[in-house]
């Protein structure tokens, strides 16, 4: 048996903001005093000019570290042309993820949890995890879907693993609880949003009882998307649960960064049975639920050596959030199955782009079909060519996207996007309410990725995002039969563009997409 290094923490300090950005306000509240107070125009041009210099570098700034040209554009404009409002908007919210502060505190979490391996979102879950099965041993006509997942995390993939399609919350959520009720060491749960109704109130009841007799429960939620105040959670949950937030905004300390969200949706019991997907805590994904706000989406149930590296997934990021790790025992599992799985995590930790590497390459390798399913579809310009050249190559690239989705303004630019992309042959439906929240790449009838990023900007550079790619046929096959079963019955969008109107709106707000 294995233990993960035991190091005891204290809580973490939250990422401390920019000295630059509390340059520029206090420029800001200097050039307004001398505007309303001072009367000299020498001191009022001496702030302008220190203002204009400083607008000057902050955008240089956002030149060299900036990826997307229209975000560092978007940047620069803002900066120069209005900096008592563009300077502290760029530093509170516009650093590139590379610069983050996430960077350390991401590589100290996996110092701690994995024993000094510092990459996180690379090879942090160790290259050959319980349960490896080296490349040369997977069957020779998958090479080519393993090959991009391999050179990228740098991992082999587990065999031995057994997943279950759970169709919204009305097949997720007693597999879930039953799950917690049976723990006899551990539960640990992470969700962007764990709601404050009935079904949170249900789950909340579990852990709470899970803890009393005796097991270590961990909750983890995000301190935006789970934005309540923790004492009233504290007093539902009880005092034997553990529970942390995410980055949550407070102003004292000061702690402003919004767009470092968790967007990972993880339950582990006992190290053995694992739960994950894009379904968070929250009776909207009750589908059957008669109102306007309810989702349908897919979760997965995970046996086997998988479920250990959710597990380790989910304690990287309570050391990133509470600066605490844990001695946990972490013993062979046992094989529930024949799926061959691998874990891939990204977030503002790395420099790289480890989800859409990885998406764009199995679109290139893909031989027969592409199916994709998103809430939120803003493809970047390199996944936007791979799709293109699938379909050049003679590929049938096809995207299933809600009809009704849940933001207006996100709606409006991936309107922008689809008559280019249907013009170019990419089928592209849209699905009947209620809204779809659910993520699927299927390629060639074989392989599926499955987990919590959507293609937009958001989950592909802000997030801290968690995906699992899965070779097996009898999950796949059963995947692309709901996902052609949702086709049939969706609307193909039309390659022609709508009225000048619509064209304008639409194209306004693709040109935020970055931000979105």
């Amino acid at each position: 048996r294995r233990t993960l290094n035991h190091i005891r923490r204290g809580p973490a300090p939250p990422p401390p903001l920019p000295p630059m950005l509390y340059i520029s306000i206090l420029l800001t509240l200097l050039a307004v005093a001398c505007l309303i107070f001072v009367p000299n125009t020498v001191i009022i041009l001496t702030f302008v000019a220190i203002m204009h210099g400083f607008a000057i570098f902050s955008a240089c700034h956002a030149l060299l570290h900036k990826r997307d040209s229209r975000a560092a554009l978007g940047w620069i404009a803002i900066i120069l042309f209005m900096p008592p409002v563009g300077l502290p908007l760029y530093w509170l919210f516009g650093i590139a993820r590379i610069d983050s502060q996430a960077v350390r505190l991401m590589e100290k979490a996996a110092q701690n949890v994995m024993g000094g391996l510092v990459d996180l979102h690379g090879k942090s879950l160790t290259e050959k995890p319980e349960g490896f099965i080296r490349e040369e041993e997977v069957p020779q006509a998958w090479h080519y879907l393993v090959a991009p997942g391999s050179s990228i995390s740098g991992r082999c993939m587990t065999e031995g693993n057994a997943l279950t399609v759970l169709h919204n919350g009305e097949a997720a959520y007693p597999v879930m609880l039953a799950a917690i009720n049976d723990a006899s060491e551990r539960v640990y749960l992470s969700s962007f949003i764990f709601g404050y109704d009935e079904v949170g109130k249900a789950f909340a009841a579990a852990l709470r009882k899970a803890a009393e007799r005796g097991c270590d429960v961990r909750v983890l939620m995000d301190g935006v998307g789970s934005f309540h105040p923790l004492a009233n959670w504290r007093r539902r949950f009880g005092p034997d649960v553990k529970l942390a937030s995410f980055l949550p905004p407070r102003l004292i300390p000061p702690q402003f960064s919004i767009n470092l969200r968790t967007h990972r949706k993880v339950l582990v019991c006992d190290g053995e049975t694992g739960f994950a997907g894009g379904m968070n805590i929250s009776q909207h994904h009750l589908a059957n639920l008669k109102r306007r706000a309810r989702v349908q989406d897919i979760h997965f149930r995970c046996a086997g050596p998988i479920a250990q590296q959710l597990e380790i997934a989910f304690l990287m990021d309570w050391s990133f959030a509470t600066g605490d790790s844990t001695s946990t025992p972490m013993g062979r599992v046992e094989k529930q199955g024949s799926s061959l799985c691998r874990l891939l995590m990204d977030g503002p930790g790395t420099p790289e782009d480890t989800i859409l590497d990885l998406v764009c390459a199995q679109i290139s390798a893909s031989r027969h079909s592409v199916r994709i399913m998103s809430p939120y579809f803003l493809p970047p310009h390199r996944l936007h060519g791979e799709l293109v050249s699938a379909v050049l190559r003679g590929v049938d690239v096809s995207v299933v996207l809600p009809d009704e989705n849940n933001h207006r303004m996100v709606d409006w630019a991936m309107r922008h996007q689809m008559p280019m992309l249907a013009d170019r042959g990419v089928r592209i439906f849209r699905q009947p309410p209620p809204f779809a929240h659910t993520k699927l790449l299927l390629i060639d009838g074989e392989y599926t990725l499955l987990g919590s990023a959507n293609l937009d900007p958001r989950s592909l550079n802000l997030n801290f995002e968690l995906v699992m790619e899965v070779l097996d046929l009898r999950l796949t096959e059963q995947l692309t039969a709901f996902y052609d079963e949702v086709r049939s019955r969706s609307v193909s969008v039309p390659t022609t563009y709508p009225a000048l109107p619509y064209r304008l709106r639409n194209a306004a707000s693709w040109m935020f997409s970055p931000y979105l």
